[in-house]
């Protein structure tokens, strides 16, 4: 029978294994690690990717299952492993299982994409990147389905509120998706702070240029005028010698 490499003896995802493992050390609450005080933690991300690739067959290997690029050919086909998704099948995931009036209007993107990779009974996406896409293609539709925000005050309003426009989306702890009919935005002055009337009804006349020296306006400046530099103009005559006319002239001049 002829000899079957590993994954492991071939390539090993460090870099995926390697965030996944420090997201998991920076959990506090929630994970099962967190029930005792362990000898020597490890992230169970890196043991997980380390038993999966002894299982899995190096795909490359001639001698490697007839079916193994078959089944994993399947997945990404049937739909199972989502490469690319669309705002509108988010915005409908995000109706059934994410918002209602009991959970809220919002969710943390980081928190979603968490959501969406630990469930079986939601689509598997590829990795974060295709969510953040989605969310991306979704926000800067005139029809847009969902808002984004790169946080939230203490007052309750969304900071750096990102709808029907183009803008950059970040998977992290800050960053919210939020229902487009539950928006908290800053409001806008509606008074003019001189006349306190109404913005529409303000009939103040643009603020009067002022004066650098006493700050008044121009109309009501009492500043003293530097006096302006006079310049004389002098007149005389000179005799010049016809020899060394073109030495004197230069000094005359």
């Amino acid at each position: 029978m002829p000899y079957r490499k590993k994954l492991i003896e071939v390539a090993l995802p460090l870099e995926s294994i390697n965030k996944a493992s420090a997201r998991e050390k920076s959990i506090r609450h929630g994970h099962p690690s967190t029930l005792h005080l362990w000898w020597a933690r490890r992230p169970l991300a890196s043991c997980r990717g380390v038993l999966l690739a002894l299982l899995l067959p190096d795909p490359c290997d001639p001698h490697r299952p007839s079916d193994f690029k078959t089944t994993a050919r399947e997945l990404r086909n049937d739909g199972l492993l989502i490469y690319e998704w669309s705002p509108d099948i988010l915005r409908m995931e995000l109706d059934r299982y994410i918002w209602s009036e009991d959970r809220g209007w919002e969710v943390r993107l980081k928190q979603l994409w968490e959501h969406l990779a630990q469930y079986c009974y939601v689509p598997r996406l590829f990795d974060h990147e295709v969510l953040v896409k989605a969310v991306k293609d979704g926000m800067g539709r005139l029809d847009a389905p969902f808002a984004y925000a790169t946080g939230k005050s203490e007052e309750g309003v969304h900071t750096g509120l990102v709808f029907r426009q183009l803008g950059n989306v970040y998977c992290d702890d800050t960053s919210i998706v939020v229902h487009p009919e539950h928006l908290n935005v800053p409001p806008l002055p509606d008074s003019c702070p001189r006349c306190k009337n109404p913005l529409p009804e303000c009939t103040c006349d643009p603020l009067p240029e002022l004066c650098p020296k006493c700050r008044n306006p121009i109309d009501e400046c009492t500043c003293e005028e530097s006096p302006k530099e006079v310049l004389s103009r002098y007149y005389g005559r000179v005799e010049i010698e016809s020899q060394r006319v073109n030495k004197d002239v230069g000094l005359i001049v």
